[in-house]
């Protein structure tokens, strides 16, 4: 995976990150032929969430280039999306918590090819990461927050590695350089975790 990284200012670089989209293509993006497009769709999100088990912050930030790479090649479908987003936000039942959190890994990165995955869904990061699922599930909470620092289409450095802040106005950018006002629900609720007290180590 951390080929991906391979200069492409060469032909041969080029050859070594086409072939690395290819090889992930078929190993995660084929579908068995026999499944409906919603049942593949589904097949191809678990695949992706898979790919988050158990990773290294290197790794992470390896398949994120890779995928926001394949995203704007048109790889990841709209459907596909969606599927990930139906795993997130899922709460009929309980699901494990790397479900949910691979879930948001995968959306995040997907978001810094395509800020709109996010923008789209800010309610639901409200609702699910920085609500109550979140609170019980730190981690979730922190991928979250990566989530929707994606709002901020002007941040040239993206990456896991990156801090979740904004600009010193305390506002987030997003599409046509518009910001979120003060009093936005999204400031409340991070204010709302920043002052949540705990004792794990983690958070």
């Amino acid at each position: 995976m951390h080929l991906v990284w391979t200069k492409s200012n060469s032909d041969e670089g080029k050859g070594v990150q086409n072939h690395l989209i290819e090889c992930y293509k078929g190993l995660f993006f084929v579908a068995p032929d026999h499944l409906s497009p919603s049942d593949a769709a589904t097949f191809i999100a678990r695949n992706l969430i898979s790919l988050t088990y158990g990773s290294s912050l290197a790794e992470l930030t390896s398949l994120e280039q890779l995928l926001c790479n394949m995203m704007k090649q048109g790889v990841v479908s709209s459907t596909v999306v969606a599927k990930l987003w139906q795993v997130y936000g899922f709460q009929k039942k309980d699901i494990s918590k790397t479900q949910r959190r691979g879930a948001i890994i995968i959306l995040g990165m997907l978001a810094l090819a395509d800020p709109d995955i996010v923008a789209r869904e800010v309610d639901t990061l409200l609702h699910i990461g920085l609500g109550q699922f979140g609170r019980t599930d730190l981690e979730l909470a922190r991928y979250t927050c990566i989530a929707l620092h994606r709002l901020n289409t002007k941040q040239k450095k993206g990456g896991l590695l990156w801090d979740l802040y904004s600009d010193s106005q305390g506002t987030f950018e997003g599409e046509s350089s518009k910001k979120l006002s003060v009093d936005h629900p999204v400031f409340g609720r991070l204010r709302s975790m920043i002052h949540f007290e705990t004792t794990l180590n983690e958070w």
